[in-house]
């Protein structure tokens, strides 16, 4: 008597085939469970390469094109690349004075949701 199984799951067209077991039965057990660890693998990628693209799209590629703010000590100058706007005075602002950046920030962001 043949004793292997041959399963496939028609969703996906993932195979498996089974022939470890002295028994048909016992063969049939473990050809699901090896199919449903297959799936599950197939399912944990799936997710990671979702949760993987859409950490690429919030960090972005790093380059140069990407900066948001520039902080230039040997021009006492701070250059905020989104809203192209600059201010001097560099020491005070890392000493924790940054209200008129912050008040021209949020300017710039209500004029930005006033145009859309």
């Amino acid at each position: 008597r043949e004793t292997a199984v041959h399963m496939t799951h028609t969703p996906t067209g993932i195979q498996v085939r089974c022939t470890e077991e002295r028994t048909q039965r016992k063969n049939r057990k473990r050809a699901k469970e090896i199919l449903r660890a297959k799936l599950e693998q197939r399912q944990r990628e799936k997710e990671q390469k979702q949760r993987d693209k859409k950490r690429q799209n919030q960090i972005g590629t790093g380059g140069r094109s990407e900066k948001i703010r520039t902080y230039n000590f040997h021009q006492d100058r701070i250059t905020d690349h989104r809203i192209n706007k600059s201010w001097s005075n560099i020491e005070a602002v890392m000493g924790g004075d940054i209200g008129h950046i912050l008040t021209t920030l949020q300017e710039a962001d209500g004029n930005k949701d006033e145009k859309e």
